[in-house]
């Protein structure tokens, strides 16, 4: 007998144990109508044995099991719990279903995995059957002993491979500017040349990120566009840009060497299919004599700030050597 998979839901729910879940639905009919019998019908969560291994499966009467670290038996946890809870390291896996029986097992040597399996109660005569079932995560916080010994190098983390599972380059676009800048349509961005929606996603950029080397800044927006994005955000501008940074006596004398790099950052985003979004104002001081009637250094914001926009202009107003356009009038 075939049946047919009707439908198929997930939502986030709050579950029975009082976290956050998934909550998973299947509905199945038979594929030539009416009613039939079935004798086994299992939904399947395969996990590496390589994380389970060593670990421990707790039901729902309490019961504590320790995962073998070698293969000994093919059901670790025979059916019968309607939970089950599976810890390695510092994770949990959470998995409930009321309405049908979980089983653990440990499919090696054929295979590197265990295998949450949740199957439904033999039924007889039904139109309809329903699988429904629970799935939360948690990660325990990380704690360092005093000493030390529980720190864990984090490499560098490698650029995905061109045209592998984990690019996702193809989602980008053609340079940013080329259906013109984004608005707002109805409560939504949209382009403003053809009105099609967008949705933006990226990263933020602050102090010397913002001032990367040519071959630095092209790495990196390759680097995003292949992560997907489509939006940055230069923040914590207005420090490095200025002569003498953070030692700087004026709040809007603007190095040339450093707005030269910000420029090609700008190009290489744009070129790359990023939007950019810029802070005028974030943390620059202003000196003594700056702002009328104060006579000291100041970080000055609200509307006394009379020479607060004089920095801004100079950005947005910059006609961008690499590209040939003013700031303002593109992204």
């Amino acid at each position: 007998m075939r049946w047919t998979q009707d439908r198929c839901t997930s939502r986030t729910a709050s579950s029975t144990h009082g976290r956050s879940a998934l909550r998973v639905t299947y509905e199945l009919t038979p594929a030539g109508g009416g009613k039939a019998s079935y004798e086994q019908v299992y939904a399947l969560l395969p996990f590496a044995a390589k994380d389970l291994a060593s670990g421990t499966a707790t039901l729902d009467d309490g019961r504590i099991i320790a995962l073998p670290v070698a293969f000994a038996q093919e059901v670790v946890v025979p059916p019968g719990s309607r939970s089950l809870t599976l810890a390695w390291g510092s994770k949990r896996l959470h998995v409930r279903a009321d309405q049908m029986r979980i089983s653990l097992r440990d499919l090696r040597p054929k295979t590197s995995a265990f295998q949450v399996r949740l199957e439904l109660p033999v039924t007889k005569e039904v139109s309809t059957m329903r699988l429904e079932y629970e799935v939360a995560a948690e990660s325990e916080p990380f704690v360092v002993a005093a000493d030390g010994a529980t720190w864990v190098e984090l490499p560098a983390a490698k650029p995905p491979v061109p045209g592998s599972i984990l690019d996702f380059s193809a989602l980008g676009g053609p340079p940013a500017g080329t259906h013109g800048r984004i608005v707002s349509e109805d409560g939504h961005f949209a382009y403003e040349r053809t009105g099609e929606r967008v949705r933006l996603i990226g990263s933020n950029l602050c102090y010397t990120a913002n001032y990367l080397d040519k071959e630095g800044a092209d790495r990196l927006a390759a680097r995003f566009r292949a992560m997907g994005y489509n939006t940055v955000r230069f923040h914590h501008t207005d420090v490095h840009i200025r002569k003498g940074s953070w030692k700087s006596q004026s709040s809007d004398d603007v190095d040339p060497a450093w707005l030269d790099r910000l420029d090609y950052m700008f190009a290489a985003m744009k070129q790359a299919g990023l939007y950019v979004t810029i802070d005028l104002y974030t943390q620059r001081r202003f000196g003594k004599g700056e702002i009328a009637g104060i006579n000291q250094d100041l970080r000055a914001v609200g509307q006394g700030d009379r020479r607060r926009g004089r920095l801004g202009p100079s950005l947005i107003e910059n006609k961008h050597v690499i590209i040939g356009f003013l700031s303002m009038g593109d992204t």
